[in-house]
Formats: C-alpha cells, structure tokens, sequence
C-alpha cells in the first residue's frame, strides 16, 4: 500500500515530512515511517527531521486527541 507519491522535485526529507504528518494518528505506524525515514536520510536530514519532530509536538498530539487515539505509548 502506498500511503503518497513523491513527486520528482520533492527530497527524501520533505516527503518524509508529509508522511509523517498523513500517518500521526497512529503511533506504532508513525514509528515505522520514522524508522524507514531513518535508513534513507543523512545523518543531518535526520536532525532536522528529528527537530521538526520536536517542534511539531504539539500538533501531532493534537490530531491523535481529534481522532480518539490514546497519546500514551507503553
């Protein structure tokens, strides 16, 4: 199943950047698209997305609240 297509001009990082976004509302697949990201970016494109990540808590937290999905991983 492919969840979206990279268009030609799109890097490795922004697409990752939108998949992760499609995909907040589970952690465990959120997790799994990380770590594919992870295999394919720099060690500096990791940074930026791990900070991204980071500044973008609050949001993906937000939309799993929305749609009913406990935020606690355990």
């Amino acid at each position: 199943m492919t969840l979206y297509k990279m268009p030609l001009n799109m890097t490795y990082l922004n697409y990752y950047k939108v998949v992760l976004t499609k995909v907040s509302f589970d952690y465990g697949l959120f997790k799994k698209e990380l770590e594919k990201a992870n295999q394919i970016l720099t060690p500096e494109e990791q940074t930026h997305l791990g900070n991204w990540i980071i500044a973008n808590e609050y949001n993906l937290i937000g939309e799993k609240e929305k749609s009913g999905i406990s935020v606690c991983s355990g």
